[in-house]
This record gives C-alpha cells, structure tokens and sequence, in this order.
C-alpha cells in the first residue's frame, strides 16, 4: 500500500572523529544501527547565499581593448571564491559590482579562497569601451530550486537532504555556503524524463522560511529547523545491510503529499558517492515521472523497514535508471 503524509521539512551531525580501523568501523556501524530518525520524502525549495563569490569565469580583455583584463593582471581564476573587497565581506554579486562601480580605477585589495588556500591580490577595475566600469569577471553568488528531504532528528531539530552538493552548473564545483534559507515546496506539475532527456519537479515554494541550510557537502546539504518535526521513527542501516534486490524509495511528485513507490537496486559498490545502482519499476511513479527527475535528489531509499540511503543521480541514456548514496556515507561524513 502506498502512503501519505503531510508536508513537512531535515540533519544529523555525526560528530565523532574515528581512526580508519576496523574497530572503529565496527564502532561507527553500531552506532547506525542504533540510530533512529524520522524518514524524509517531502518536496523542499532553498534559496542558497555563498559566503563570499564564486569566480565562473575570467575575461582576457574587456570589450573594446586587446590590453590583459583587470582580473588576468591580478592572477584571479575560475573556481577562485572572492572573500572580501578591502577589508568588506563579500556576501553577494551585486555587492561586489557596486564596490567597482564606486572604485574609480583605484586598487582594490582581495581576499581570495584558491581550493582551501586563502591569499591576497590587487586589481585595479577599468572602463571598457561602453564606459562602464568593470574588473573582467564572471561570478555568481547564490542558487535557488527544489529537492527532497531525506531524513530529520527530532531531538536536534536538524536535517539531511539531496544526497549531493549543491554546485555550480558550469565548473561543476560546490556553491561555497554562508547559509541557505529552507521552505515547505508543492509540486504543480512534471516535467517528465526521457532517455538523453532528464524531466524536473516543477513547483514552488511554499509560506515562511521553516529552516536553514549550514553546510553544502558532496554528500548533501545539512542544516537547523525551526519547528519541531513528528512522526514515526525509522532505523537507518549500515552498508553491510543493504542488498541487491527490492527496495522503495519515498518521494513528492504532486501537492505536498509523499508517497512510496517501488525501485530495484541493481548494483552495488562501496567506493565513491555513487554507490547504489537503482531501478525505478512502480509502473504509477513510471506514468508521472518517466524515470528518475531533477528534484528527486535525496529521496529516502527504504529496505527491510530500514532507511538505507537516498537517491542523488539520474543515468541520462536510461532514465529509468540512476545512482544513490549509503545513508552510513551521508550521516558519517557531515563531521
């Protein structure tokens, strides 16, 4: 039987820090096996803000000129995450155009953040031939959509979700967070999935903010609540407990209502965060979706009455088909 139930909003911060031994493994697993949460499967809609401003892109000239861009001359790169403009923090894109807009071709001094390396250059901002004012970078600051809730801790108020890192469309890089907003989603419509074609959740956000996202990891995206979460609590397994064969996964795809629906798991592996092959076989999920969409990213994987982990990916040539990660991986790496 299928079931409902309302919407609500996601965390469980594994503090522990263990020796790679076999002991402590045997110890991390206990733990697992003893923890209990409550199960996710509801529709989410988050508004990320970076701490500081991602670099997509450097120019080499600015329009109208051969001469190095400003940015070029002062060795900044893509991937770079720009912290503070002269002592400013950097908290958004329109910030940081306003403090060159008002630089009048004096240096500015920067704090840049090189793959965990934090250093300092000068660039200096020129106008380009249409006389605007310009340091030759293209950045972004924040991102916005939809997911799923993967599973909450009551006692701690706190949430795990999407299974992934929230990252930057074209570098492929995790957005650097400095918080992200969480609301209750609906989903109106589908957007369905077909082989070389990945459909979407489409919605939109629902009422006031209920929670906030703190950290943005490959593993997923992990935060605070701020209203106390009910339900029924679920175990969560180890990895040594997940099997080949039939599963379920729990998910949103119309209203504010979860549902389960049927999956297989085809294939698993223990290295990297894809570690789950999947199947979508529920021939309703099947009818709505096509597949595996954007939007189901951390949808609870249930087996054997366990929560085992969450969907993350969707394989574009059969979108039946995707990945999903251990939730032992999501728990224990949110350290």
């Amino acid at each position: 039987m299928k079931k409902t139930a309302s919407l609500t909003m996601v965390l469980f911060l594994f503090l522990a820090i263990f020796s790679y031994t076999p002991k402590a493994e045997q110890t991390i697993a206990q733990n697992l096996e003893s923890k209990k949460v409550i199960v996710g499967g509801e529709a989410f809609g988050i508004r990320m803000f970076s701490d500081g401003v991602l670099v997509i892109e450097v120019e080499k000239s600015l329009h109208g000129s051969e001469a190095p861009s400003p940015a070029l001359l002062a060795d900044i790169r893509a991937n770079d995450v720009i912290k503070s403009v002269d002592g400013v923090t950097l908290t958004s894109n329109e910030q940081f155009t306003e403090i060159v807009k008002s630089s009048d071709e004096k240096p500015m001094e920067l704090i840049i953040d090189r793959d965990g390396e934090i250093m300092e250059t000068e660039i200096i901002p020129r106008y380009d031939s249409q006389g605007n004012l310009r340091a030759g970078l293209w950045i972004k600051d924040s991102a916005a959509g939809i997911g799923t809730i993967t599973y909450y801790d009551s006692e701690s108020l706190s949430f795990g979700a999407l299974g992934h890192g929230i990252c930057e469309s074209q570098t492929g890089l995790l957005i650097p967070l400095s918080y992200g907003e969480i609301a209750k989603a609906s989903i109106n419509d589908v957007t369905k999935s077909e082989n070389g074609k990945v459909g979407s959740l489409n919605g939109y956000f629902e009422g006031d903010i209920v929670g906030y996202a703190k950290t943005n990891k490959n593993c997923g995206i992990f935060g605070i609540l701020e209203e106390n979460i009910q339900g029924p609590f679920i175990e969560t397994a180890c990895k040594e407990q997940v099997k080949t064969g039939k599963a379920e996964i729990i998910c949103t795809v119309s209203g504010c209502e979860k549902e389960s629906y049927d999956i297989r798991i085809k294939k698993l592996s223990h290295n990297g965060e894809k570690t789950m092959v999947i199947e979508i076989t529920d021939p309703e999920l099947l009818n709505i979706t096509g597949g595996i969409v954007q939007g189901m990213s951390g949808s609870p994987i249930i087996q054997n009455g366990k929560l085992i982990g969450a969907v993350t990916h969707v394989l574009v040539n059969n979108v039946r088909c995707g990945y999903g990660i251990y939730i032992e991986d999501m728990i224990n790496k949110d350290k």
